[in-house]
């Protein structure tokens, strides 16, 4: 499990990067990191009646918003949490690479999705569990010029953050074996997903989706499942524990709607895994 990005000692509360003592300690907004936050919100009241709204819930426009990037400034919060998730997390192929840009995505239609899910989720299993994953897949684009998503249907970034994980193009990026079967496959661990990171060479970028992950309740394994297509009978996902078939962790859903691409981590890093070749 990932651990608190503050104390890094305790597990996060539930949509969280903090513990619920270091989020009641923590003095500043959540959004820009710089004002004082309203107790017990974690935003200051600036962030809360602006731009965190704006960005996080979308005024409907009678059409599809699709995706909206925004390129965080190192100072905020949201900043430093995908940050130091991704370098925290990186432990193969060390260092850990410094993000060139981190990205925050809003997709009113994929978290209006996301959050009908959990409430459904939450109804039949009151201990229903959500955290933040990697997952590793093609950028086909030069977002740090462009900022924005592509057209491009081989760019697998800019697809996920515009519609979501399609189930038509499950194991595709990889298609040479599905450990549990046709899902969407997640890590805790930055450095794993970067083995199913594919880029542009003449750019020399690669980046990873850190995705809010609804695993509901988790069916725990040490072995393979190549023949699942859904995850076994009364869970909602299969956790890959480490030991056994596994080097590291990983977590696999099987709804579309239980992901929601939260932030997009643009980055450099010479070689890839051969899975990704």
């Amino acid at each position: 499990l990932p651990l608190c990005y503050v104390c890094h000692k305790n597990v996060p509360e539930t949509d969280s990067v903090l513990c619920k003592s270091c989020e009641l300690e923590y003095p500043l907004c959540f959004n820009c990191g710089e004002n004082m936050r309203s107790i017990p919100y974690k935003l200051c009241t600036q962030c809360y009646q602006t731009k965190y709204l704006k960005r996080r819930v979308p005024l409907a426009t009678g059409r599809e918003i699709g995706a909206v990037l925004e390129p965080l400034d190192s100072k905020k919060a949201e900043y430093k949490q995908a940050y130091e998730q991704f370098i925290s997390t990186w432990v193969k192929y060390p260092p850990p690479p410094e993000p060139e840009a981190i990205y925050a995505i809003t997709n009113k239609n994929l978290s209006d999705s996301f959050h009908k899910y959990v409430q459904e989720l939450r109804g039949k299993d009151a201990n229903s569990t959500t955290a933040y994953h990697f997952h590793g897949t093609k950028l086909q684009c030069n977002l740090l010029q462009t900022n924005a998503v592509c057209s491009n249907v081989a760019c697998g970034i800019c697809g996920i953050s515009q519609k979501g994980f399609d189930p038509s193009l499950c194991g595709t990026n990889i298609p040479r074996f599905k450990r549990y079967g046709n899902g969407f496959y997640f890590a805790p661990n930055s450095s794993k997903c970067h083995d199913y990171t594919q880029g542009v060479e003449a750019i020399g970028l690669r980046a990873q989706l850190l995705c809010l992950v609804a695993s509901g309740t988790r069916f725990e394994t040490t072995k393979n499942h190549t023949d699942l297509s859904k995850p076994p009978e009364t869970y909602h996902s299969v956790f890959g524990v480490k030991g056994g078939v596994l080097n590291y962790e990983e977590v696999v859903v099987y709804e579309s709607h239980a992901i929601l691409p939260e932030f997009v981590i643009v980055y450099k890093k010479n070689g890839v895994h051969k899975i990704a070749n």
